[in-house]
């Protein structure tokens, strides 16, 4: 089984910006890894990434994704950008050779799904799951009872049920004929995937189910990227005076002594168990009481990075870099009185 990444075209939705599948996912891998690392079942010698040769040339991108995802992906590169994902898909079929079945996935959102399965099928969700997504910049398919697609219609709502940009076609000589059909009756820009699988289903009695998906993410414009950008955060905390009541090293009350701060507490906990979130503590504590935290932190079921002792009793700034790739600011910072339990009111203010 092969899975083809198309990511030949223009990136017309990401102006100014390199190709959206390069840019940087906020836990530093790129977007188009994290958009098939939720696929199971296939092998890493097994994908295959469509580029535009373009890209190549002036990023060096192959070394960089090869490095990100695996040595063994297979890279196709077209001269040309293509005019469609299906153009793209015929022409890794050909270039790559497949005679076997494959699954086609974007490259610009990500969800979890198993790849098996007797029939062809389509990756959907629901819509009533995903209030953030812009319906009318969906396709739709309609299912019988036992799940088989009966109709699927690009940007009209038919149903709850919405392709989500995963495809599994058991047959890729099927593929070919039913995309040079259509090719010469279509404008190759407008031939979505979801035109070949209904003449498929209605011209050549192919058989496709549908296949719920889960932990859906969709990237397809600058705006979608933005909007899940923003729910990560990495958190630079402060130790005496937000979660420990102030004290002192060399005079009472002792920093040993100290008692916690229940509620500041019980929402660092909250924070640092979202996989949206990143905890760097930083204090200004010796090295030697490193221990004497870490115990601490492990008994309150404290989960953070890392642990930054000795910084200077002072003032502290974040410098941070921003571009058009991540927006505008990229750093905040906020001041809380000392020992006050408002935590919560101040990084929601």
């Amino acid at each position: 089984m092969k899975m083809i990444v198309p990511c030949a075209g223009k990136s017309a939705k990401f102006p100014n910006m390199r190709p959206n599948y390069m840019l940087t996912h906020p836990d530093g891998n790129l977007m188009v890894k994290k958009a098939i690392e939720g696929i199971k079942g296939i092998e890493k010698k097994d994908i295959i990434i469509t580029l535009l040769k373009e890209h190549e040339e002036k990023y060096n991108i192959v070394k960089g994704l090869k490095e990100n995802i695996g040595q063994e992906i297979q890279i196709i590169l077209l001269d040309e950008p293509t005019k469609s994902q299906s153009e793209a898909v015929y022409k890794t079929i050909k270039k790559a050779n497949i005679n076997e079945e494959f699954f086609v996935k974007d490259s610009d959102n990500t969800f979890f799904i198993e790849i098996s399965g007797e029939y062809s099928f389509v990756c959907y969700s629901d819509l009533v799951e995903y209030s953030e997504i812009n319906p009318a910049d969906k396709s739709y398919i309609l299912m019988n009872n036992q799940g088989f697609i009966l109709q699927m219609i690009e940007k009209k709502i038919i149903s709850q049920t919405f392709n989500v940009g995963g495809y599994f076609f058991k047959d890729p000589k099927k593929f070919i004929k039913t995309y040079e059909k259509l090719s010469k009756k279509v404008d190759e820009k407008d031939l979505y995937i979801s035109y070949i699988i209904e003449d498929m289903i209605i011209n050549e009695n192919e058989i496709f189910m549908g296949k719920k998906v889960s932990d859906y993410h969709d990237w397809g414009t600058a705006e979608d990227w933005f909007k899940y950008r923003k729910k990560f955060k990495t958190y630079f905390f402060d130790i005496d005076g937000i979660f420990f009541k102030n004290a002192a090293q060399f005079h009472n009350p002792l920093w040993i002594n100290t008692t916690i701060n229940i509620k500041n507490v019980n929402k660092l906990i909250e924070l640092s168990t979202s996989p949206y979130n990143q905890i760097f503590f930083i204090t200004s504590r010796p090295e030697s009481y490193r221990k004497l935290l870490e115990k601490e932190f492990k008994k309150l079921g404290i989960k953070y990075s890392e642990l930054i002792m000795g910084c200077l009793h002072a003032k502290r700034i974040i410098v941070n870099d921003f571009s058009n790739t991540t927006g505008f600011p990229t750093c905040e910072a906020i001041n809380i009185p000392r020992d006050s339990e408002d935590l919560d009111k101040y990084l929601n203010s």
